[in-house]
């Protein structure tokens, strides 16, 4: 159950999404896929703050405190509803940067990096964890250039370790690989709040994140540079995968990924890079790779075509 603070975030990020939904319905940033993405994560945060009772004002004090010893434990095993909760308490009680609620974008890219975080163990990652986590039984937070590169610090999240954006605040590089990360269900669902500007995504040299390619990835018409290879990522790629007509270099290899190649490759007219080698895909190479006519570099071998 959320405290009073943290379902009154709650309620905001589901105004926030509503209003950016509505101000890019007819934009071409907006998909029907990305709408029901963004219409689940509004279910699931109102039903959040929903849950949070009447009583809840009355014992706040004693769940702060409880919140606050929770922060910093390990983030071991964390369900995704869990990983949110965390999110949202540290938005609501410990994040000081000023412009976190800026018109936009912004606002909605910075509490998915927190989920995004906590879903993936950042307390336990090898590099640039929270500094606000460490210093408390065996946590420590790992070595990290400055603290303003830290996940979670209250600097604009755009100067965090991995991640580059815009003047607003909005992400369009995540660079996750080679962190340490943990998770059995790839990234949560959250991730798609970064669908409308993120050009780059990797969480590559992870053997810890596993799991599917959600179909929500299609959600990413802006993606030119997708990694995940060097995980345990398994599974058939989603159709969605092949609409991803701006995705100029896809790199799986040496992961767990399997089944057929779709025919639908051949609309992925900018991929210049396919780096599918050593995984367990079947069936036979597609013909309508022949129609990629700015692919340089594909590598296949490894498998069981």
């Amino acid at each position: 159950m959320l405290d009073v603070a943290s379902a009154a975030m709650a309620r905001r990020l589901v105004k926030r999404i509503k209003e950016v939904k509505n101000n890019n319905a007819d934009g071409n940033n907006n998909n029907n896929d990305e709408r029901k993405s963004w219409d689940t994560l509004i279910q699931i945060l109102d039903h959040l703050a929903s849950s949070s009772s009447s009583s809840a004002l009355q014992t706040d004090n004693n769940k702060n405190a409880n919140n606050d010893m929770m922060m910093i434990l390990p983030t071991h095993h964390l369900s995704q509803n869990e990983a949110r909760q965390r999110a949202l308490y540290w938005l609501s009680h410990q994040d000081t940067y000023e412009q976190k609620e800026a018109p936009g974008l912004g606002f909605l890219h910075r509490y998915a990096l927190a989920v995004i975080y906590f879903s993936l163990e950042g307390n336990s990652w090898n590099r640039c964890s929270s500094a606000s986590h460490s210093g408390t039984g065996s946590i420590q937070a790992s070595h990290c250039p400055s603290d303003n590169e830290r996940y979670l610090s209250s600097s604009s999240h755009r100067s965090w370790d991995g991640v580059n954006g815009n003047r607003d605040d909005t992400v369009t590089w995540l660079d996750l690989s080679n962190r340490n990360v943990y998770s059995t269900t790839f990234l949560p669902l959250e991730l798609t709040l970064l669908s409308p500007t993120l050009e780059l995504l990797w969480v590559s040299e992870n053997p810890g994140l596993s799991g599917t390619l959600p179909e929500y990835i299609g959600d990413f018409q802006q993606l030119n540079s997708l990694n995940v290879h060097k995980t345990n990522v398994g599974g058939k790629l989603p159709e969605s995968l092949y609409t991803m007509n701006k995705l100029s270099s896809l790199r799986l290899y040496k992961s767990n990924f399997n089944g057929s190649l779709s025919s639908n490759i051949g609309n992925m007219g900018r991929l210049k890079w396919l780096w599918i080698h050593e995984n367990e895909f079947t069936g036979l190479v597609p013909e309508e790779i022949g129609m990629l006519k700015k692919l340089e570099g594909v590598t296949l071998h490894g498998n069981k075509f």
